[in-house]
């Protein structure tokens, strides 16, 4: 049992100041890559909810999309899974081929990546908190709006790794 006075967003804040070194060098990689590509067509900021159905929990995240060329889009993402207990929190560097880019109907896409998941179950003092990390696969496909500044998007995701699961997301691309 965790103390009740440990929040979600202390939760997370634990956290980050436990990995603080892996998430600035993943903040600084993705602001880097975003604006390097940011001047090519097809690239923004994302928000995405959903739920993890192993897991029986809803998730928040977010990321951004650019374009690498020949209707290849690289994708990378976070998600943290809200569950109760135990932190659970993915980094996902996700690569996509959009079928139907130079078309006038929805986007339609497919795609594979890499991902990093990290769990750690909270405990009392003092036993110490059991805390994984582990790598995974990705296979995922979604459909989305292409145009105007605002963009809808839903996608389904199977990931392989020691902790399987699939995930359906709803989001929004600007």
């Amino acid at each position: 049992m965790r103390p009740q006075s440990l929040t979600r967003g202390h939760k997370l804040t634990r956290f980050v100041r436990q990995h603080r070194r892996a998430v600035a060098t993943t903040a600084a990689c993705s602001i880097a890559l975003f604006a390097a590509g940011n001047a090519r067509a097809h690239t923004g900021l994302e928000l995405r909810g959903g739920y993890y159905s192993d897991a029986e929990e809803g998730f928040v995240g977010g990321g951004f999309v650019a374009d690498v060329g020949h209707s290849w889009d690289f994708n990378p993402n976070l998600e943290w899974v809200l569950t109760d207990g135990y932190d659970y929190l993915t980094v996902n560097g996700d690569l996509h081929y959009d079928f139907n880019r130079h078309s006038d109907g929805p986007a339609i896409w497919a795609g594979s990546g890499l991902a990093v998941i990290h769990t750690n179950v909270d405990r009392p003092t003092p036993l110490s908190d059991n805390s994984n990390t582990d790598l995974g696969v990705n296979l995922f496909g979604g459909v989305g709006a292409k145009h105007g500044s605002v963009r809808p998007f839903m996608q389904l995701k199977g990931r392989l790794a020691d902790n399987t699961e699939t995930s359906v997301a709803l989001g929004l691309r600007f």
